[in-house]
């Protein structure tokens, strides 16, 4: 009697035993896809909670919205100069603006770029195959700097957009080099760049990585193809070189050696915005994301060949976008703000869901995965949900209260000069204003213009006329900001001309030593002063929250 043959192996038969139908593991999927539905839901929230408390557009949000509302295109190219963006942004606004140009009307528009970017958050889980985007939802999803500064009418909200898009695409192209992902790649970083400038350094990164891991794998081919998607962005950039120029020669104007001594506490303020302790969870992730990416890459593990390379791609891409984009951030020696950085946040949090996603895979990961999210959305959304309540100013209530008491006859005055960017947008009554120092284009922001006052002799010797002919009619001045005089028996600083003054070109100490001055007029001439209040429904931003206070009577 023969031996009885072994049956035919069913299709799809891996030869292991049978796995126990049912049990915990499309429960436990289900889990994790519901946690993250809802921490998407909950950012979709916070997204809306933000577009019913923001108010009305502060001045760098006024900025974008002038450029967007040029008259033509070629006056947009031709002010390029005085902006620090490429024109993406802009484009996008001026389309918009077609529809409605109210404030409400553009903060709508900074809602969808913002649901857009949770939309692409999820567009690289499936792509790039990690499952859900679970730790860049934590991390970035319900971060106010993101929420508040990604909807914001500025370019970072689509520069974040399109370089997580960037990311995504690029490492579909190190796995899958086919001119369908290459056509896709050049599309996206192409318009990562045309938004903000910083994004060609992580475009170039991920480009990088790309070429690494192809070259690693001898896909000559793919190499040219990731070099070729990362030049193409860069020839993007060509036509701004004239204007970068041109900006260079008031750069100076904004640049202080001391943005190095706190960039690293802007950065821990951006990274722990929510709570404390986000700022380990960080860098804790960023370790062991990369130490996971040794271990599931190496060449006896059992995962696919395209997940390996992704793993790569985001270990490298990872390692190297951090030290490159933070040493362009010292070397611009600017006053760093958070929202600087998040540009480099939202590529780093894409990248750590593709490294955790083999430890998500396994069943401890599984299983702990959701109940850590949830425990820390529900510890992160308190601090989150306070920082929403914020309006982005209060310039324009300010305006509204001139409006409803000023005279036609009367003087305002506002300053520091920025600040006349936001009011002129939101004021449109007949009493006439000025800034401080006088600038003749008070519509977006003219450092060109501020320079040359820098370069005379008395620049707000026009404003001191004018408020000395206003008080002594017997009308009044209104005063749109901060005012401080020196000290009782102190002369206010006369600074010379730039650049002898005592920072050379830097603007700060000349904007100080013009409020002291006036300030110190008002005191000597003015006969009364009193402050008006400007109730605001909500809290405002400290970056543009002024006070409002009024002068009359005239002492010679």
């Amino acid at each position: 009697m023969t031996p009885s043959q072994p049956d035919a192996a069913a299709p799809g038969d891996s030869g292991q035993p049978p796995q126990r139908a049912g049990g915990l593991g499309p429960l436990v999927r289900q889990l994790n896809l519901g946690t993250a539905f809802t921490l998407t839901a909950l950012a979709a929230l916070l997204h809306l909670v933000l577009l019913f408390q923001a108010g009305g557009l502060w001045r760098d949000e006024v900025n974008s919205v002038r450029f967007a509302r040029m008259p033509s295109l070629a006056t947009v190219f031709s002010s390029l100069r005085y902006d620090s963006y490429p024109v993406g942004s802009t484009l996008f606004f001026r389309l918009w603006a077609l529809v409605a140009g109210t404030d409400q009307s553009f903060r709508v528009a900074g809602l969808l770029v913002g649901l857009a970017i949770l939309a692409a958050l999820w567009w690289n889980a499936r792509i790039l195959k990690p499952g859900i985007p679970l730790l860049s939802l934590i991390l970035l999803a319900v971060n106010p700097v993101l929420l508040r500064y990604g909807d914001s009418v500025r370019p970072y909200g689509l520069g974040i957009l399109f370089t997580v898009l960037a990311f995504g695409f690029f490492a579909r192209l190190t796995a899958h080099p086919s001119a369908r992902n290459f056509r896709w790649a050049c599309l996206s970083a192409i318009l990562s760049v045309q938004c903000l400038f910083q994004n060609a350094l992580l475009v170039a990164v991920f480009c990088l990585a790309g070429v690494l891991v192809s070259l690693g794998r001898r896909r000559y081919f793919a190499t040219l193809r990731l070099a070729g998607a990362g030049a193409i962005a860069a020839l993007s950039l060509l036509p701004y070189l004239g204007p970068i120029r041109a900006a260079g020669e008031w750069a100076a104007l904004t640049q202080s050696s001391a943005a190095h001594a706190v960039m690293w506490k802007i950065l821990s303020d951006a990274l722990s915005a929510q709570a404390d302790f986000m700022l380990p969870l960080w860098c804790g992730l960023c370790v062991l994301g990369l130490l996971a990416a040794v271990i599931f890459a190496r060449p006896a593990s059992a995962a696919p060949a395209d997940g390996k390379d992704v793993l790569v791609f985001s270990a490298i891409a990872l390692a190297a976008a951090v030290p490159v984009f933070l040493a362009f951030i010292r070397a611009m020696n600017l006053p760093t703000q958070v929202w600087y950085f998040l540009p480099l946040m939202a590529p780093c949090a894409a990248c750590l869901d593709a490294l955790f996603a083999p430890l998500l895979r396994t069943r401890i990961g599984r299983l702990a995965a959701p109940v850590a999210a949830l425990a820390v959305v529900i510890l992160l959304t308190p601090r989150t949900w306070a920082s929403l309540q914020l309006r982005a100013t209060n310039v324009d209530l300010v305006a509204s209260a001139i409006t409803d008491q000023a005279s036609p006859h009367d003087l305002i005055v506002v300053s520091p000069w920025y600040m006349g960017v936001s009011f002129a947008r939101h004021y449109s009554a007949a009493a006439r204003w000025t800034t401080l120092p006088p600038l003749e284009d008070r519509s977006i922001h003219r450092y060109d213009l501020l320079k040359l006052s820098m370069q005379m002799e008395d620049p707000i010797a026009p404003v001191l006329q004018a408020a000395r002919d206003t008080l002594a009619a017997g009308n009044r001045l209104w005063y749109v900001g901060v005012l401080v005089a020196p000290p009782a028996g102190s002369a206010p600083p006369v600074l010379p001309p730039a650049p002898h003054g005592p920072q050379g070109w830097f603007s700060p100490p000349y904007n100080d030593a013009w409020i002291l001055r006036f300030g110190a007029f008002l005191a000597a001439h003015a006969g009364s002063v009193s402050a008006v209040p400007v109730e605001a429904p909500n809290p405002v931003s400290p970056l543009e929250n002024v006070p409002l206070v009024v002068f009359s009577g005239w002492r010679p």
